[in-house]
């Protein structure tokens, strides 16, 4: 991005306990004023990372950045946003997602 008051941390593929962590450093990392996570790539959440990412949202906010979730699917964007829903990701929603699909 050119902005250079603004950080972007892109994920891709599921965002679960087994890579919360990463991303907590990543996000902790940020040295901007703004910062935008871009989940354009993340499919699926579970209750692990969602608590995480939002540890690493309050800290943020603490010190002052503003952080802002792009590019998510819906179901996702609510889970991680701060403020959002918890909604575990369960085969439920992968269900919903593939009928997404395969409606077109």
């Amino acid at each position: 991005r050119a902005d250079a008051r603004v950080a972007v941390v892109r994920v891709d593929g599921p965002l679960v306990f087994a890579t919360v962590a990463g991303l907590e450093e990543a996000l902790l990392g940020v040295e901007h004023p703004r910062l935008e996570l871009d989940l354009a790539g993340v499919c699926s959440v579970d209750v692990t990372a969602v608590d995480g990412v939002r540890r690493a949202f309050a800290q943020l906010s603490e010190r002052g950045v503003e952080v802002e979730v792009v590019n998510a699917r819906p179901a996702v964007a609510r889970q991680v946003s701060p403020g959002g829903d918890i909604e575990p990701a369960t085969e439920t929603d992968a269900s919903a997602r593939a009928r997404e699909l395969a409606r077109g």
